[in-house]
């Protein structure tokens, strides 16, 4: 855990300000004052969207952790993979252990989730933010910059929403721009020169009306595992988002948000270190013989630290994710019931690579590229009927998504150049020697590429 200082300015209003240097202990929890200069401490009534309504979370009769702004706030989190240090059944990664991604939502929610980040294969827990689900995993883990709630639904969720949630659903809600004109900045410093900058503005066009509210946030940190070969420190942060939300109330019963998000990262990769190493294998033994000599060295348990922080890799190490979205939500409320429109587009790219034996030979080294774009809607009906003992809600809902993967996998890279060399078998019905068919199955250089087109279609009723 890293223990850092916090430095942050609040504005109120347009012309106070308050600024203080605080240590943020994880544990601590406090609600939020009601006015300023009023330090108000106690419960925190909290309201969630758990059922697709807004309630109270006492009221609501599911499994639900719900994290609040100040809770954010009070632990310092840098993103939403941090939530998991205290929600109880979750488990939430920004790395895959099979992968190279730096920001990747790996979450698995008692015990059930999803590791593998190839395009073909989907997630075990939902991750939606303002109502709109996210189609892959890479690309997720989304920097904690102005979000009003995180709720974190334990158990399957099929039934309000919908495919991709046997394990859980994670629902983000960003905060809605209001009619109060102002801003906050915050600075955090801490250990391997971490400097995280976020703010938000505030800003009513017309009074009741009209509103704007924009928040940038960027995390920059260095790694935690060195490298020996080139001093590249993996496990770093370096990532700027951006969200901005337009709120349109042209009568009571009306309301229109309109959003926009964006994120990059440039890192230089999850850190990673080699945990084990058997020579004695067949292909490494191989590759032992015939293609380590020209590195002066053998793939073996040498490579493997002492210091699990530390690695002897060469080989590719970077994680770099562009995403951005588009989101329109139109609520019309009637006299005992409501109607809601969710209608979005998002678009993903990514390039990571790995080396993942950790070694100063390219034994086992993996690249990816990938991209994905989605346009997706929902439409909600809900009311209440028989004197408010009755709740129901009936929805329909579009998901289309193109998506595509290159994969470039370098395993025991030489040698199947090496056994053609040889001039014969190694044995009878063995590997080696010019045009030798067995010598192509050892031939482990891959390139594969992936295409997914999916489309959805649902309606659900509770």
């Amino acid at each position: 855990m890293t223990t850092h200082h916090s430095i942050t300015v609040t504005t109120k209003t347009w012309l106070t300000m308050v600024s203080g240097l605080a240590l943020c202990a994880s544990g601590f929890a406090y609600a939020e004052p009601q006015t300023q200069g009023e330090n108000t401490f106690g419960i925190e009534e909290i309201m969630v969207t758990a059922r697709k309504r807004t309630e109270r979370l006492q009221d609501a009769p599911v499994s639900v952790t719900a994290i609040t702004s100040v809770d954010m706030a009070n632990r310092s989190l840098a993103d939403i993979s941090s939530i998991a240090d205290f929600t109880p059944n979750l488990e939430f990664s920004s790395s895959a252990p099979i992968g190279g991604a730096g920001n990747a939502a790996i979450v698995f929610m008692r015990g059930i989730g999803q590791t593998d980040l190839i395009i073909t294969t989907d997630p075990g827990v939902g991750m939606f933010l303002d109502g709109v689900y996210i189609g892959r995993s890479v690309g997720g883990v989304f920097d904690i910059m102005d979000f009003e709630r995180v709720e974190v639904l334990r158990g399957p969720q099929g039934t309000l929403f919908g495919k991709n949630t046997i394990g859980g659903a994670i629902s983000i809600t960003s905060t809605k721009p209001s009619n109060d004109f102002n801003g906050r900045a915050q600075v955090t410093l801490g250990s391997r020169d971490r400097i995280d900058v976020n703010g938000m503005l505030n800003i009513p066009i017309i009074d009741e009306k009209l509103m704007v509210r924009a928040a940038v946030a960027n995390t920059d940190q260095d790694g935690y595992a060195e490298r020996v070969s080139d001093g590249k420190l993996l496990g770093d942060r370096n990532s700027t988002s951006g969200r901005g939300m337009l709120r349109w109330l042209p009568n009571d019963n009306l309301e229109v948000l309109l959003s926009a998000d964006g994120f990059r990262q440039r890192t230089d990769g999850p850190a990673i270190s080699l945990g084990y190493a058997n020579p004695a294998a067949q292909i490494a033994s191989l590759y032992n013989a015939f293609v380590a000599p020209q590195y002066g060295t053998q793939f073996d348990e040498r490579w493997i630290t002492a210091d699990p922080l530390k690695n002897y890799g060469t080989g590719p190490a970077f994680s770099d994710t562009d995403v951005w979205g588009v989101a329109a939500t139109v609520t019309w409320d009637l006299q005992d019931a409501s109607i809601k429109s969710i209608t979005s587009y998002r678009d993903m790219k990514s390039a990571f690579g790995r080396d993942a034996d950790g070694s100063p030979m390219p034994y086992i080294e993996t690249i990816d590229r990938m991209g994905q774009d989605q346009f997706s809607q929902e439409l909600q009906f809900s009311g209440v009927a028989f004197n408010d003992r009755l709740n129901w809600l009936w929805g329909v809902y579009y998901f289309q998504e193109n998506a595509w993967n290159d994969t470039n996998v370098n395993l025991a890279v030489g040698l199947f150049d090496a056994l053609e060399s040889l001039p014969g078998p190694l044995f009878p019905g063995g590997p080696g020697g010019m045009g030798n068919p067995i010598n192509v199955s050892l031939d482990l250089q891959m390139f594969n590429t992936l295409n997914v087109k999916n489309k959805s279609y649902a309606t659900f009723a509770q």
